[in-house]
């Protein structure tokens, strides 16, 4: 078994279950904020050597690095539990988080069609998730 199967079977068995999903749109949000924070640093930057030491060297780059290999720990937490087809509209919540995170952070206006496409989104993952098959899901073919 490899350090990457041992690290997601010992994560899988001791996070809780609304712990996983809840950490998806979240983590995601922080990503995306660290992004855009970084481009804002390092926009009078022209792209080279320096601009990618900048990079480097930036909090929120790190940040950003961070919130994604953890995201992907907590996603092969998730696909170990659930089926890909029900497990993979979790990752549309990401759009909605982004879009509240980008109006509390950066006080980013939030038009009449964004939240109609926020609700339709959230509408659509509840209606997948209801569909969810129960039970253990079989083990991925190799």
């Amino acid at each position: 078994m490899s350090s990457m199967s041992r690290m997601c079977s010992a994560f899988c068995s001791a996070a809780p279950e609304k712990a996983l999903w809840l950490s998806v749109p979240l983590l995601t949000a922080v990503s995306q904020i660290a992004v855009k924070l970084a481009a804002g640093a390092l926009a009078g930057e022209p792209f080279g050597l320096t601009w990618l030491r900048m990079a480097a060297e930036s909090p929120y780059i790190w940040l950003f690095l961070a919130c994604e290999i953890v995201n992907f720990a907590v996603w092969l937490a998730i696909l170990k539990r659930h089926a890909l087809s029900v497990a993979f509209s979790l990752s549309s919540i990401g759009y909605v988080s982004v879009l509240l995170a980008s109006w509390l952070f950066f006080h980013e206006p939030m038009q009449t069609l964004q939240l109609t496409g926020a609700a339709i989104i959230l509408a659509g993952i509840i209606v997948i998730g209801s569909a969810a098959p129960r039970g253990k899901m079989p083990d991925a073919p190799l």
